[in-house]
């Protein structure tokens, strides 16, 4: 409703906080009265936990309040980039806002929308509750009428969602709700509409808090499910009451850092004396201060009254389940995307203005689609004439595919302005290709980088932004001209990171982050002059359901991206008898909606070891071979990989995201607390433990293979550093003297047998197979490889390099499609478990997805 600034009073040089109206709601009088009333009922209230509110005043028939400035962040901001809080700073957190309330409550005043959005933490950890603009008092109702819902629907108590007259009760309702979020990291009740979290929120039960985290203590549960009790005489009927079992649960927990926050939440602080509009500002010149203020935002915005942000409408264009890398055409009227047709892809164009898509190319593979920036053809990385990974032009109405170069490795390109080049990404640098002739020019970049995934050219310039594993293996996202000169770090950090694009106009760059499951669109702007960032990075579009590149119209206000729904569950396969046939039937040892997968069997083959992810979270299980109960292993409330058996059982090694950094842990098979290795970033998700005496992992970027030691923790490396080369599915040997392991290493790409201990490194099968496990004997080793529904098996002489299928198992397209990423076996080789995966993927459009864009 109200857009608000940091600007500066000119005649007294304090910085306060400056709301203004959009012009098209300042038009209603009712929406006058609500600012207005903000303002009335805030300036009664005098606490130390709200903040202050000092002047209403219009410029140019649009009307603004000053107010004070608190530097920090919102609590959903924060919650957002930690996770859950530690119980002793979110029970101080909700006793600050409790303390606010209750003064508010005292003077008969109810905030009405009280969220995390409107809680501002200081620089202190001193708790703001912000925002009464739809504040409601028993001596002035009226402002919204009988039956109108009023409040943010996450955070809405029954009687809102019903549209009656509340009272404090709701308010504490509300606060519930924001001690849940702090201590569990989500909101009790969501859905993808507000009639569907409003129906949760007045029929459904919330969940348990202790469920989602086994950390909140039972009192601290009881407290938080009274404040959201459906009834609201069941509820808390005072913010004191609830106060007074706050302050008893933080006694309990405080922590050295909620007792430092406690200390200054209760340092005194200067109120504005009651009846007087400022207490430091003489009366006769307020009117001059305020135009001041309206000076300084004529001149850092050009106008006082920015154009209205027009509503954020999304809008889904396919519903086949199956389509990816969309890509809006300069002009904005169509938008290609890639499909799967049988063993093959195609290529897509739909016509946004309605009717069924066109196909404009089938083969063998369809990725990384671009409309070149005239928009008459399409680029894509798919195969050539000879199979081999290539950059092909596509007419936009379909034709015969043109090869612009062939390329091995080749995951990414992005076009100049003009499209007379291309960039294209190498290991340590990025080569401007010319796309007539072909001549490259390479442009080293600095840091250096271990692997660059994306990349995109400014509409206007000579810019570039990529993203990055950087040389401390964290996510980056850097600009750089194509001279190579101002190179720039915009963002680095060990969150991930899974693509970008430049804004329509190159004044800033969106990029995804997140986790696996659910990704934030954010935006940074960028200086024109420098490259730099020009600003904090704002978060644009929260939780999109996807891990693929995304497009931007060239308006800026149109954006494409593939909404992904991914199922997973675990299969079993069982070798043939010797003469039989090779072709075998699997079943599924796992069922349901969840996602389920990265299985690694037990030495004694009684167990699988497997992760389940539901949300932003996944956690390890253990489950017996017979399918029956899978028992939860590890408790961290955050997302979890792999898995990997000690030789004697004991153990269980995975990899955790807890911290906001990949890195290998461990647990006890029982059930014990999990442990870190202060090991470096993890790359890959496939590690290795029995039978060896140490844990393999993938190094970020999956350059290496680190083997830690399980007692010590010491790392040590299987290559050297810069060797080249992608490194996968580490398996070890029956004596654990010698490790298998896929190696892209140029044309030696394949299953390579490296030895720690001997020196020993020898390539031993050519192709794509992964390595599964060795034979008992450890003459053999056992491989996997996917063709599309098909699930394949084969034993490779260790020696000799030859090989013969083992089995091959077929799945139905319906239940999804097997990987032989991450396959499992028994020690005597006659059991497989591998995952099967099926992912729902549809394009959907958003119409002014950036506030920030007019």
């Amino acid at each position: 409703m109200g857009r608000v600034y940091k600007v500066l009073d000119t005649k007294i040089h304090e910085t306060l906080a400056l709301k203004l109206l959009d012009p098209v709601i300042a038009a209603g009088d009712r929406m006058i009265e609500r600012f207005k009333n903000e303002m009335i009922l805030a300036r009664q209230i005098s606490h130390r936990n709200i903040c202050r509110m000092y002047d209403l005043n219009e410029a140019d028939g649009v009307p603004f309040i000053t107010m004070e400035y608190v530097g920090g962040e919102d609590l959903k901001s924060t919650v957002r980039r930690v996770g859950p809080l530690g119980i002793g700073k979110a029970v101080l957190i909700a006793s600050q806002v409790c303390e606010g309330l209750a003064e508010a409550h005292r003077l008969g005043i109810i905030h009405r929308d009280l969220k995390p959005q409107n809680i501002m933490l200081d620089k202190g950890g001193v708790a703001h509750i912000m925002d009464f603009g739809i504040a409601y008092t028993a001596r002035r109702p009226g402002l919204t009428g009988p039956g109108v819902m009023i409040g943010t629907p996450e955070y809405m108590s029954p009687e809102q969602v019903d549209g009656e007259e509340v009272d404090q009760r709701a308010d504490l309702y509300a606060l519930g709700i924001v001690l849940f979020e702090m201590v569990t990291g989500r909101v009790p009740f969501a859905g993808d509409s507000t009639l569907a979290i409003a129906y949760k929120q007045k029929n459904e039960a919330p969940p348990d808090p202790a469920g989602l985290n086994p950390q909140i203590p039972e009192d601290l549960v009881r407290v938080i499910l009274r404040c959201l009790e459906k009834s609201k005489e069941q509820r808390y009927q005072r913010a004191e009451d609830l106060m007074a079992d706050l302050t008893e649960i933080g006694k309990r927990s405080a922590t050295p850092e909620s007792r430092v926050l406690k200390e200054r939440s209760t340092a005194p602080k200067p109120v504005p004396t009651r009846g007087r509009r400022r207490t430091f500002v003489l009366p006769a010149v307020a009117i001059a201060a305020v135009a001041g203020i309206v000076a300084i935002i004529l001149i850092f915005f050009s106008k006082v009254a920015p154009k209205p942000s027009l509503a954020t409408q999304y809008r889904q264009i396919t519903f086949s389940g199956t389509a990816f890398y969309p890509t809006v055409s300069p002009d904005g009227k169509f938008l290609a995307f890639a499909e799967p047709a049988g063993a093959a892809s195609k290529v897509m164009v739909q016509d946004l203005a309605g009717g069924a898509p066109l196909e404009v190319f089938r083969g063998q593979r369809c990725e990384f689609l671009r409309w070149l920036p005239d928009g008459t053809e399409l680029s894509m990385i798919g195969r050539d004439s000879s199979l081999q990974t290539a950059l092909l032009l596509i007419p936009r109405l379909g034709g015969a595919a043109r090869s612009v170069e062939s390329r091995a490795g080749l995951t990414c390109i992005a076009w100049s302005p003009d499209g007379s080049h291309y960039a294209r990404p190498e290991d340590m640098s990025i080569s401007i290709v010319s796309r007539t002739s072909g001549t490259a020019k390479a442009v080293l970049v600095k840091g250096p980088v271990l692997h660059i995934f994306d990349l995109d050219w400014a509409a206007v310039g000579d810019r570039l932004a990529f993203a990055a594993i950087n040389d401390k293996r964290e996510y980056a996202l850097r600009t750089i001209r194509t001279d190579g000169s101002q190179q720039q770090d915009l963002v680095a950090g060990t969150s991930r990171i899974e693509s970008l694009r430049w804004s329509s106009q190159g004044d800033a760059v969106y990029y995804l982050q997140g986790t696996e499951q659910s990704m934030d669109l954010w935006k940074i702007a960028i200086s024109s002059k420098t490259g730099g960032p020009s600003g904090p990075a704002s978060l644009v579009l929260p939780e999109l359901q996807t891990r693929f590149s995304f497009s931007v119209s060239s308006d800026g206000k149109r954006l494409a991206y593939s909404r992904l729904l991914t199922t997973g569950h675990l299969w079993q396969a069982e070798s043939p008898a010797s003469g039989q046939d090779r072709a075998v039937r699997a079943s599924a040892l796992t069922t349901g909606t969840s996602l389920n997968r990265l299985p690694n069997i037990s030495p004694d083959g009684k167990q699988v070891a497997f992760v389940m992810a539901t949300g932003k979270t996944a956690e390890v299980f253990v489950m017996p071979l017979d399918g029956s109960s899978a028992r939860q292993l590890t408790f961290l409330n955050s997302m979890n990989y792999g898995s990997a058996w000690s030789p004697d059982g004991r153990e269980i090694a995975f990899i955790s995201m807890e911290g906001g950094m990949a890195r290998v842990w461990k647990v006890g098979s029982k059930g014990e607390s999990p442990v870190p290795f202060s090991a470096g970033e993890v790359g890959g998700y496939a590690l290795a433990w029995d039978p060896g005496d140490r844990i393999l992992y993938q190094t970020l970027g999956n350059r290496n293979i680190g083997m830690i030691d399980p007692v010590s923790g010491q790392v040590d490396f299987l290559i050297k550093e810069n060797e080249g080369g992608w490194l996968f599915n580490p398996r070890y040997s029956p004596d654990g003297n010698k490790i298998a392991v896929f190696w892209n290493r140029g044309s030696s790409r394949g299953i390579w047998i490296l030895s720690p201990k001997t020196g020993e490194r020898r390539s031993l099968y050519p192709g794509n197979h992964l390595p599964v496990g060795w034979t008992s004997d450890g003459r053999g080793i056992y491989a996997a490889i996917q063709m599309v529904q098909t699930l394949e098996i084969i034993a490779i002489d260790a020696e000799k390099g030859s090989s013969k299928t083992v089995l091959v198992t077929s799945v139905d397209q319906e239940k999804g499609a097997p990987s032989h990423f991450y396959v499992s076996m028994t020690a005597d080789g006659k059991r497989f478990i591998f995952q099967v995966g099926k992912s729902q993927s549809d394009i959907w459009l958003v119409e002014n997805f950036d506030p920030g864009v007019k």
